[in-house]
């Protein structure tokens, strides 16, 4: 009895792949395999093995052209240092926030302490941006 169509032969060696698919593609190969007495596996190779690969609905993240630090004319080490503050600083509102939402009490004297020092950060980056500048 011959291979159904997209089935490997028997010698050649098949692997295994999880993949994920929309519940309606789902129902329309079990359809398929249904009609020819194959399996799901059997229909799905079939497809594959007649349609042309496509790209995804999803649109691809556009690549920047040129990096940030050139077109702004920044230091990239700054930048990352400002990256790394907003990113202590968003933390901080996060926490902020969760405790606030759970009905806790706040610790306010930690919470200043910790915005001072984020500005103190942010203070000794303008002035070493300033002196580097000038």
């Amino acid at each position: 009895m011959p291979n159904p169509p997209g089935r490997p032969r028997k010698r050649d060696a098949l692997k295994s792949l999880a993949i994920r698919l929309p519940p309606g593609l789902v129902l329309q190969l079990e359809a398929e395999a249904a009609a020819v007495g194959g399996t799901v596996s059997d229909a799905l190779r079939t497809r594959l093995a007649a349609e042309p690969v496509r790209e995804l609905k999803r649109p691809r993240p556009r690549q920047r052209e040129k990096p940030l630090a050139s077109v702004s004319g920044a230091d990239p080490a700054l930048l990352r240092q400002l990256a790394s503050i907003g990113g202590l600083t968003n933390q901080v509102a996060r926490r902020v926030n969760s405790i606030c939402a759970a009905g806790m009490a706040i610790d306010v004297v930690e919470t200043l302490v910790v915005l001072k020092q984020i500005e103190r950060h942010l203070h000794d980056l303008a002035r070493a941006e300033a002196a580097r500048c000038t």
